[in-house]
């Protein structure tokens, strides 16, 4: 018995695989590269991020030493860069910090514009 299909097979396994590769190409490069580009252009984010908290933390500890939240927003400005936005509000329990940092903008606008990060400094009783 004669196989139908056998006439139409070459060497490359069949006349239905031609081109197979190129589109396969055409999905994994793009892929390739998102899985790339978007760690990378996160980065300056999350170190934005980090130097937020820093910011916040920093200003809690010499709140707490201090009793006094005068330099707040220049020590908020130092170490989380310029464009941060620091609120120190006092309660019967401690203060309450929150800085709000600009984000540098990503290439294609996944990220929030701003960052907000929070501590707290407990008064010494």
């Amino acid at each position: 018995m004669t196989d139908i299909g056998s006439s139409f097979r070459g060497s490359s396994g069949g006349w239905w695989d031609r081109g197979s590769v190129t589109a396969e190409f055409a999905v994994a490069i793009p892929a390739a590269l998102a899985l790339v580009l978007l760690p990378l252009a996160m980065v300056p984010a999350i170190t934005a991020t980090v130097r937020c908290q820093d910011a916040a933390s920093s200003i809690a500890r010499q709140v707490a030493v201090s009793g006094s939240s005068e330099d707040a927003d220049r020590m908020g400005r130092r170490v989380a860069g310029d464009g941060a936005v620091v609120d120190v509000t006092k309660d019967e329990e401690g203060y309450d910090i929150v800085v709000v940092c600009p984000l540098p903008s990503d290439p294609w606008g996944l990220l929030p514009s701003t960052v907000k990060r929070h501590a707290f400094a407990a008064v010494a009783a």
